[in-house]
């Protein structure tokens, strides 16, 4: 933990250094005469040319500072489309991926990760962003929405063409692509981003447990709540009161009661959800491309209970029941420091519960478990999907 926290102070303070002390350079020098492409970005003054040169190059060995040579080229790249300006760049969607595929927080993805590469780039982006390295980015950043970081190609040779090329506009593009009969060419990279453009304008965030707010409730594991637990709690109860010679009854809900955890099935809300819940946007968004918010916009993924508890205390036998609870908002609004608006609820989902014996839930290492927790995800999609014509109408149907 403690190096991480060093590299992410290492991140930063390179970012700072390098955007005060780089800025407003007019030109890439050549690399240093005898630099044998090894060690230039360890040293504590990165030069512009001996950027360029490891983003050509590659950021391997010591270059790599410490992380997977393969996350750098995907930082510089998408820090590179952000820098040089290459059109709306799904940051968020790209992030989302690079945790789950490499860990770390969002944080260090952006500040340390692309943070410190589109710092570098901005020193002398004038010189950097030639129309080689654009078009790489441009045709790189769909798969990285789609979570495809296996390349290992580097930017061509800064002597090919250096004048920019024209680009289709994105949603001149997805209504060509549309259009396009069956047996056309496969569309350019640029419908492929043009079909993806919502994940820069929605940001889709799930949280479980507790909200940003402090208001929602979850358990990020599924939690299992047998008859045994039900009787310890009562057993507890009875004691506190004659202990403390307390008058009267008490009550308890057992969907309350802590249970036990299987931590290696994680709740759907955050497991599985976001990715269907993306996967019906992208349809919606490919066939009514007007829709699509012309600001920022966010949609918060609140998980609830992912709990299997059982349904009668009195039987030996009881069946056990999934239980699985989702609410997608829009975040509150501040209106002052001490105040803000609740935000807008676009879905609360909870799917009946399945039923079984508890043997049943267990077999296999919870395979029913599991395979029910598909059903539910794409329930609660389906649910979604039927609300997005309202909560992102086309403008003619807004008009009405």
């Amino acid at each position: 933990m403690q190096l991480r926290f060093s590299r992410l102070g290492l991140g930063l303070a390179l970012t700072i250094f390098t955007l005060a002390a780089q800025a407003g350079a007019d030109t890439l020098a050549p690399l240093p005469e005898g630099y044998s492409g090894h060690g230039g970005m360890s040293a504590y003054r990165i030069t512009p040319e001996i950027y360029a040169y490891h983003y050509d190059h590659g950021f391997s060995g010591g270059d790599a500072m410490g992380w997977d040579p393969q996350l750098q080229f995907v930082w510089s790249r998408v820090a590179a489309a952000k820098a040089c300006g290459v059109g709306a760049v799904p940051e968020s969607a790209i992030v989302a991926k690079l945790v789950a595929r490499y860990g770390q927080s969002d944080t260090v993805h952006e500040m340390v990760g692309i943070g410190f590469h589109q710092a570098q780039i901005e020193a002398a982006k004038a010189q950097f962003c030639t129309a080689t390295r654009l078009d790489q980015v441009w045709a790189l950043l769909p798969q990285f929405v789609q979570g495809q970081f296996e390349t290992s190609a580097a930017a061509p040779s800064q002597a090919e063409a250096t004048a920019p090329t024209e680009r289709v506009p994105a949603a001149a593009a997805l209504a060509a692509s549309a259009a396009a009969p069956p047996d056309a060419a496969p569309a350019p990279a640029d419908a492929t981003l043009a079909a993806s453009a919502w994940t820069s304008r929605i940001d889709l965030r799930s949280y479980v447990g507790a909200s940003e707010d402090g208001t929602t409730n979850g358990d990020e594991v599924l939690r299992v709540v047998r008859r045994e637990h039900t009787g310890r709690a009562i057993g507890l109860q009875v004691a506190v009161g004659l202990l403390t010679r307390s008058a009267g009854g008490f009550t308890f809900e057992k969907e309350h009661l802590r249970g036990e955890k299987v931590k290696d099935i994680a709740n759907p809300g955050v497991d599985l959800q976001p990715d269907r819940l993306r996967e019906r946007m992208q349809a919606y968004f490919t066939a009514h491309p007007s829709a699509l918010p012309a600001q920022q916009t966010r949609l918060d993924l609140a998980s609830g209970d992912w709990l299997l508890v059982y349904q009668s205390l009195s039987d030996n036998q009881s069946a056990y029941e999934l239980r699985y609870y989702l609410m997608i908002a829009t975040p509150p609004k501040k209106i002052s420091f001490f105040k803000s608006t609740p935000g807008t609820v676009v879905v609360t989902c909870q799917p009946q519960p399945q039923v079984a014996s508890l043997e049943e839930w267990e077999a296999d290492h919870y395979a029913m478990v599991r395979k029910t927790a598909q059903a539910y995800v794409d329930q609660c999609a389906q649910q979604f999907a039927e609300r997005l014509p309202a909560v992102f109408p086309e403008p003619a149907i807004a008009g009405l």
